[in-house]
């Protein structure tokens, strides 16, 4: 009866052995057509990204403290060569919006708009956050226009998806005319 465990116990531990060593072997990445990296705005995957309301979600899209409007951006590098550090240059596209017909529709003044100029995506990093944020007293000027801006993205490293490269924000402030959460 002891050799009966005995033997059990060495093929359990023959088992576990293999199992431990054959999980820590390193494969590289072997050579092949892999899809080139590009940096990209998630966001701007729904075009226009309208504030009307607030936002009581488990994740906003955006938050209003003190007079300010704060929308997290994500900037996104996709693909295997993330190897490199990248910098991003983040600018007003004020020409985008030009071309919406969008009745009462008024460029928010650069003067509101507080960004980066540029983020830093390192060594093997995906992602980097980046805040714009608002002085929503621009926007109570005249609270019956519709108020927007574009911002895109640009790299001399990695190349940007254009359809994915610049986000459309547009802001209808009388909701916030009736938020009393705003200060």
């Amino acid at each position: 009866m002891f050799q009966s465990h005995k033997s059990i116990l060495k093929a359990i531990l023959f088992s576990l052995l293999i199992g431990v060593s054959s999980s820590c072997i390193h494969e590289d990445i072997v050579e092949g057509d892999y899809p080139d990296s590009v940096i990209y705005l998630p966001l701007a995957n729904n075009g226009i990204l309208t504030i009307s309301a607030m936002d009581e979600s488990s994740s906003p899209r955006f938050t209003i403290e003190s007079n300010q409007l704060t929308i997290p951006i994500g900037i996104y590098r996709s693909g295997i060569g993330r190897l490199d550090e990248v910098l991003v240059a983040v600018d007003l596209n004020l020409d985008t919006l030009a071309a919406l017909s969008i009745p009462n529709l008024q460029v928010l003044p650069q003067s509101a708009l507080e960004y980066p100029n540029s983020v830093q995506l390192n060594r093997g990093i995906a992602l980097e956050t980046i805040n714009l944020r608002v002085n929503l007293s621009a926007v109570f000027q005249n609270p019956e226009a519709m108020y927007g801006f574009a911002i895109g993205i640009s790299s001399e490293q990695v190349p940007t998806n254009p359809a994915l490269s610049t986000l459309l924000v547009l802001i209808d402030p009388r909701f916030l005319l009736e938020d009393s959460n705003m200060d």
